[in-house]
């Protein structure tokens, strides 16, 4: 099991869309986006975050590696990955 967390200024205001839309971006990113995911949204600290629960067990019974996570979770997710062209 992965638990991925999505932190935001609170100064942001980001609607429930496009939460969405940077949580699959950011799936899709780290190589996680063809892995079933759970996004859940809450407010219970004073900034915006989002949990992203996820199975790092390929269909094919092959283990994703977690490293992935690691390599990107410290960096911005560039606002042009965020936008479908």
């Amino acid at each position: 099991m992965q638990h991925i967390s999505l932190n935001f200024e609170a100064s942001e205001k980001i609607d429930n869309t496009k939460m969405q839309q940077i949580a699959i971006a950011y799936m899709e990113l780290i190589g996680f986006g063809d892995q079933p995911y759970l996004v859940y949204r809450h407010n219970d600290i004073a900034h915006q975050h989002t949990h992203i629960a996820t199975t790092s067990i390929q269909r094919d019974g092959k283990n994703q590696l977690a490293y992935t996570i690691l390599d990107v979770r410290f960096q911005s997710l560039p606002e042009s990955r965020l936008k479908k062209t």
